[in-house]
C-alpha cells in the first residue's frame, strides 16, 4: 500500500519535475521498510528547499497515510 501512495505522490506535477526527488520516491517504492524510512528522510531533506507549507503538507500526508487513515481510490 505504501508502494501506491508513494507512486501516486510521483504523479503530482511539481513532483515530475524534480528529478532528485522522483530518485528516492523510486528507490522508497522497489525496497523494504528500512529504506522507505531513509527515503522519506531524504525527501523531507529534498522538500526543505520549497516553501515550509510543502515540507508540513508531506509530514501530514505521511502522518495520516502511518495512521491508516489515508485510502485508495
Amino acid at each position: 500500500m505504501k508502494k501506491k501512495f508513494l507512486s501516486q505522490i510521483k504523479e503530482l506535477s511539481k513532483v515530475k519535475n524534480n528529478s532528485e526527488l522522483c530518485r528516492e520516491i523510486n528507490k522508497a517504492i522497489s525496497s523494504g521498510s528500512g529504506q522507505v524510512i531513509r527515503s522519506k528522510i531524504s525527501i523531507t531533506d529534498i522538500l526543505s528547499k520549497y516553501p515550509p507549507e510543502i515540507i508540513e503538507q508531506w509530514r501530514k500526508s505521511y502522518y495520516f497515510f502511518d495512521r491508516s487513515d489515508y485510502k485508495m481510490l
